[in-house]
């Protein structure tokens, strides 16, 4: 954090840069709907953008590690619903390129909660296992839609956890602000999710600690 005149900013090193001394150097990235050749963002409803499915495939055929990178897009899917992001779309989910030709995902970027404000999406970008809303998916629709790139469903149930759990313990860990509306809500999700449920809306958190002392 820092403040620049009377604006405070959040500054953030970029991933694509790399630097020499005083010499910086750009490494190259594309996201996913130039590699697959896109103008549409959003997959959702039929608006032509790239589905989890379409970049499973170019992690297949393209990443060193495809196991390994097909484990990282069900991560990242898995953050998307337990945030409540309705705008990780193709344009906000990229490939790195390594000097040898294979790609990788890139760290996510632009991530947001939009569940926490009525005017943006509860819709998914990128629909699991057919499914479109926020609050209509539980891990059983992740577990599904992992199946649809050939991840066993062992594996994909140890991501959809180990996830879940990580982001449980940063909360518990305070990294964001304890009893604010970005905890309790990220909270809530997650919790539901951990329990088999599909993720509450707004309210809802008195179902969640009531079974969670059970």
């Amino acid at each position: 954090m820092a403040r620049i005149g009377a604006q405070p900013c959040l500054i953030v090193a970029r991933y694509d840069r790399r630097t020499a001394g005083k010499a910086v150097e750009r490494v190259h990235q594309e996201d996913c709907c130039q590699a697959l050749g896109r103008t549409a963002k959003y997959q959702s409803r039929g608006r032509g953008g790239p589905s989890l499915a379409e970049i499973a495939v170019l992690l297949e055929r393209y990443a060193a590690d495809p196991e390994g990178q097909l484990r990282q897009l069900l991560a990242a899917a898995t953050f998307t619903l337990a945030i409540g992001n309705g705008d990780a779309h193709g344009k906000n989910l990229a490939l790195m390129h390594d000097p040898v030709g294979a790609v990788r995902l890139a760290p996510l970027y632009d991530t947001c909660p939009t569940v926490m404000w009525p005017g943006l999406r509860t819709e998914l970008a990128m629909a699991l296992d057919g499914r479109h809303s926020l609050y209509d998916c539980d891990r059983r629709r992740l577990h599904d839609e992992a199946r649809r790139w050939s991840l066993p469903e062992e594996t994909a149930r140890d991501v959809v956890d180990s996830t879940l759990e990580s982001l449980r313990n940063a909360l518990d860990a305070g990294v964001i602000a304890a009893g604010s509306h970005l905890a309790l809500t990220i909270g809530r999700r997650v919790e539901n999710l951990l329990l088999g449920d599909q993720p509450t809306g707004r309210g809802g958190s008195l179902r969640v600690r009531r079974r969670a002392r059970r």
